[in-house]
């Protein structure tokens, strides 16, 4: 935002840019990730190979209690 306010070019403020973000950007970029995942499991699936899947916990990091893992 400051940076179009440097070039004189308009722009919304901060709060639409954030609003429309979280009402239609997220969703949008979720869902295509979404699809695209279900695509190359199921391309996966069609040659018969096997899916492996991992992940990561993630234990006392900072604003993280040991009583609760994390999961990515």
């Amino acid at each position: 935002m400051e940076f179009f306010a440097q070039m004189n070019i308009a722009s919304c403020c901060r709060a639409t840019y954030y609003n429309l973000q979280q009402d239609f950007i997220n969703n949008i970029i979720w869902g295509y990730w979404m699809r695209m995942q279900e695509n190359i499991i199921s391309a996966i699936r069609a040659c018969g190979a096997a899916i492996s899947l991992s992940g990561d916990g993630q234990y006392d990091s900072p604003g993280f209690s040991a009583a609760y893992c994390f999961y990515r």
